[in-house]
């Protein structure tokens, strides 16, 4: 690639990963890295770019290529750990009351428990 194409290589890179790239990679060591997912990304997006896109860069390429390596299990997602879902517990007004409108909104749509809830205090006039 000559020098424009390299400079628009690496703004495709940063707006790719700017999109969200998390995933990992195991290293000569055996160990599973993103610095070792991110060096890959790179090999064989340029590999890619020099055979199929006439060395033109671009977000496509990098994300044909993720994909080709997520499938073949060169790379594979982080996966974050979960916390266990929060145990049910009974609601009252004051709780209620002291909760952001936005969580109130987010809980709502979410926790079918939580909905009710609210909407039996509605129904009973208490908010």
């Amino acid at each position: 690639m000559n020098a424009a194409q390299e400079q628009q290589f690496e703004k495709d890179y940063d707006k790719f990963l700017g999109a969200g790239f998390l995933f990992t990679a195991k290293d000569d060591k055996g160990c599973w890295t993103m610095d070792e997912a991110l060096k890959r990304l790179r090999l064989y997006t340029r590999l890619y770019i020099r055979k199929n896109n006439a060395n033109c860069p671009s977000v496509s390429a990098f994300r044909i290529v993720a994909d080709a390596l997520e499938a073949e299990g060169e790379i594979r997602p982080i996966v974050r750990d979960t916390a266990p879902e929060e145990t049910f517990q009974e609601l009252t007004v004051e709780a209620y009351r002291r909760m952001p409108v936005r969580q109130i909104q987010l809980k709502y749509r979410q926790n079918p428990a939580f909905k009710a809830q609210v909407d039996d205090f509605i129904a009973q006039g208490l908010i």
